[in-house]
């Protein structure tokens, strides 16, 4: 069951839900928007094959100065969310806005929710389908919130928990496959 506005406020009330920084007006029916922090980074196409085995070269860069940036098709950017955000009850997910879509832009690949106990800014796989000029602290996404039964521990506290934050950050975070268990154990055949 996804959560309504008034519980959404009880569950900021109690701690369950943070949202730094909050403001009431991002809060719809049922969600709550999320806009996008000035820095941006991807993996510079100098790089060649990106290896999931290792820490890929990755770029980061502040737009804030210029106020704009200009995205490009068949690269993922890796964007962050001003807000930082808590969740201990329930399960988040992160959507790019409709009106945007209506542009190409789309904010996610594939890591469109966290787990129960994910702290931290979310970070975002932008991608495009032509170009496109983003702005500083536009609204970017809406997260929502779904009830959960059953769920045992919080994403903290799993060793595969690469992105917890715990404190505001906003910046983009390079992929942490390589910390996989499947590599650090050894039982992958990097050689081809």
């Amino acid at each position: 069951m996804i959560l309504g506005k008034a519980e959404i406020i009880k569950q900021i009330k109690s701690g369950a839900i943070v949202i730094e920084p909050f403001d009431i007006d991002n809060l719809g029916p049922n969600s709550y928007d999320v806009s996008l922090s000035p820095k941006l980074g991807y993996y510079p196409l100098s790089e060649g094959m990106l290896d999931c085995a290792k820490e890929n070269e990755f770029t980061v860069i502040d737009f804030s100065g210029k106020g704009y940036f200009d995205l490009s098709p068949y690269i993922v950017y890796l964007a962050a969310t001003n807000e930082y955000t808590e969740t201990h009850k329930s399960v988040p997910f992160l959507n790019g806005k409709s009106s945007l879509a209506r542009l190409g832009l789309a904010v996610h690949l594939t890591a469109g929710w966290g787990d129960i106990g994910f702290c931290g800014n979310w970070t975002l796989e932008l991608t495009v389908a032509q170009p496109l000029r983003i702005y500083a602290n536009m609204p970017i996404g809406q997260i929502i919130w779904h009830d959960i039964m059953g769920a045992e521990g919080s994403y903290g506290e799993r060793d595969e928990s690469k992105y917890n934050q715990k404190r505001p950050s906003p910046q983009p975070i390079a992929s942490k496959m390589f910390k996989n268990k499947f590599f650090r154990n050894g039982t992958n055949d990097t050689n081809g």
